[in-house]
């Protein structure tokens, strides 16, 4: 028994003296891997082609990292971004590497190097876009229903939130277009868009009802088309129209060749809303809906009282080169500079149609929310 126990208490001492000897050595090993690779330190950040020191990058932008003990680098951050880097490109003190066009989720402005000997960082800004939110196309959309914002930068989005401070739902979102739906409460003005990188109001205003003269609810033509304004209340279920703001004007009906378009259809202005200023920087706008037709052809005449009429022909250059085929609704403008005699006058709608078609097609559009507005500037 005495024996065993020897035998036993023997092992014990070797099974003991072989971890202090493993100990020891991964001690020794750990010091000679500390030792060989050291804590990496950044000094300096520089443009590739000469020793400019850089205080901020751009994405995208190849830079050198400076510093010591950078030759095991493993992993480089730019915000929370890694990017990718050659090994051949690093040396002990220096590392060449592009900035990542990737669009970060958290902004720190910070470089971060990990390597065998640790982690470091450094206080290195990149330039992140901001959204740059630009038109709404449909600037008149019911609560509930879904408003779609162009712009360009639409990356890591917050939220979007309507003019009442009310925050609309993200529906879905490229870098190029939001789809968001209206809440309730929402008010007329500038929509802004945050995101991770910063935020930007809108050059469209939502719902603009700055100086509207026809809405043919409470602002009614005087005359012409009253029989085509239609009522919300009594439309049939499948009418093609969905109302978007009251009341609107909507005539489906067929032309020849060589056919005016008759006074009894012409949406009219006779009240005595006038708009002084520079009309390089005004538009006449409103919201126009385009059925089973195809606009590419023929005009409308659109007169402005003590300046005469303008041919309306949206789908050549002069209108911005756009053809409208069943696009249903849409904010459309026109500028006021496209009436050639209207400098030093105020700005004075007559009215809205004398239809001219030239070659035979079906008319099937909708109008509303006459008014004249400031430009969107881009």
């Amino acid at each position: 028994m005495k024996k065993y126990i020897n035998n036993i208490s023997e092992k014990i001492s070797w099974l003991m003296m072989a971890l202090i000897i493993a100990a020891a050595g991964y001690f020794v090993t750990s010091c000679e891997q500390e030792e060989d690779y050291g804590v990496p330190v950044i000094t300096k950040v520089r443009i590739v082609a000469k020793d400019s020191a850089l205080t901020e990058g751009q994405l995208g932008q190849m830079i050198v990292i400076q510093g010591k003990n950078l030759s095991s680098t493993m992993h480089i951050y730019f915000n929370n971004v890694e990017a990718f880097f050659m090994p051949t490109l690093v040396t002990d003190k220096n590392i060449i590497v592009t900035i990542p066009g990737e669009f970060p989720t958290e902004i720190n402005n910070k470089i971060t190097v990990v390597t065998k000997g640790g982690q470091t960082t450094y206080d290195f800004p990149v330039l992140i876009p901001p959204p740059d939110a630009d038109t709404i196309p449909l600037e008149y959309v019911p609560d509930g229903e879904i408003l779609q914002i162009k712009g360009k930068y639409f990356v890591n989005l917050i939220k979007v939130v309507f003019p009442g401070e009310v925050e609309g739902t993200i529906v879905s979102y490229t870098d190029k277009l939001i789809n968001v739906k209206v809440p309730e409460g929402a008010q007329p003005g500038k929509i802004k868009v945050y995101a991770v990188a910063g935020m930007d109001s809108t050059d469209s205003w939502f719902r603009d009802n700055r100086n509207v003269f026809i809405n043919f609810d409470d602002l009614p033509i005087c005359w012409g088309g009253d029989a085509y304004v239609r009522d919300p209340e009594t439309l049939p279920s499948d009418f093609p129209v969905k109302p978007i703001s009251g009341k609107f004007y909507y005539l489906k009906q067929d032309y020849g060749d060589n056919q005016w378009w008759i006074q009894e259809t012409v949406i009219a202005y006779c009240g005595g809303l006038q708009v002084e200023g520079n009309p390089a920087d005004y538009d006449l706008r409103f919201e126009m809906w385009v059925g089973d037709t195809k606009f590419d052809k023929n005009w409308f005449e659109v007169g402005m009282v003590d300046v005469g009429f303008i041919e309306w022909k949206p789908y050549t250059a002069d209108f911005g080169n756009k053809v409208y085929e069943k696009t249903g609704w849409m904010t459309v403008s026109i500028p006021l500079d496209k009436w050639p005699n209207i400098a030093g006058k105020p700005f004075h709608l007559d009215r809205f149609g004398s239809w001219k078609s030239q070659v035979g097609m079906t008319f099937d559009f909708a109008f509303d929310n006459f008014r004249i507005v400031p430009k969107i500037k881009k």
